[in-house]
């Protein structure tokens, strides 16, 4: 699954400005190697930018934003572990969770978790006091609003990344926990890493509604809709 790890966490969280790689070691109390690999790790993840000045690499939090959204957790929850929160599975759960409480079954399709990784998901977070319980139901306390935005914005971002290594000209239609719908004019085939074909009847599940141009040539004469996959629509 495509989430955080506890050390990246913590250095988006050192970033200040600009920093070198040997002051972010330093900070952290790693090797310049290790953090050298973070750093680059995160630079895939399109939340961190980095510039080479002289022999000194200088990293920055980039503009998109999650990392703006990160900046405002950490002046208002920095006394919270952060690195714990936002990391893990813990990302998967934060970006489905509402103020209006979903059952167990409605978030564990939401989030792609196991049904026993939601429920250790949901004592971790609950011992911070950001998920709420009601009638068997959870639901995000309002005050913590601000992590389900980081988390979804997390997601989307990288399936924004996704989509535009499948084709540059696409565009997200649809984005979930690892999972989106793009609309592209460029068509490579049913295989293409793990893109799977979608079935019609599952678009309305994300609002988008598809119109055909042909037409059934039976007695209705009913028009039926392109062929659709999930990560691409024609």
């Amino acid at each position: 699954m495509n989430t955080l790890s506890k050390m990246e966490v913590r250095v988006l969280l050192k970033l200040n400005g600009e920093n070198t790689i040997s002051e972010l070691a330093s900070e952290l109390g790693l090797s310049i190697y290790r953090t050298s690999i973070l750093v680059e790790f995160l630079k895939r993840k399109g939340l961190v930018r980095t510039e080479k000045i002289g022999r000194y690499k200088i990293v920055s939090l980039s503009e998109a934003k999650p990392a703006e959204i990160l900046k405002r957790l950490a002046s208002k929850f920095g006394h919270m572990p952060l690195d714990e929160i936002l990391s893990g599975r813990n990302l998967a759960l934060l970006a489905v969770l509402m103020d209006i409480p979903l059952s167990a079954h409605e978030l564990c399709i939401k989030s792609n978790l196991s049904r026993s990784t939601f429920y250790y998901v949901i004592n971790k977070l609950s011992n911070y006091g950001i998920i709420g319980e009601k009638d068997r139901k959870y639901f995000l306390v309002e005050r913590y609003r601000l992590f389900h935005e980081f988390a979804k914005e997390f997601y989307g971002l990288q399936n924004s990344i996704k989509a535009r290594e499948f084709s540059k000209d696409s565009a997200l239609v649809w984005s979930g926990v690892e999972e989106f719908i793009l609309s592209t004019g460029e068509y490579k085939g049913k295989d293409v890493e793990n893109f799977h074909l979608t079935g019609l009847e599952r678009f309305s599940d994300f609002g988008v509604d598809i119109i055909g141009t042909g037409r059934h040539q039976g007695e209705d004469n009913i028009p039926i809709p392109p062929a659709g996959r999930e990560g691409e629509t024609a």
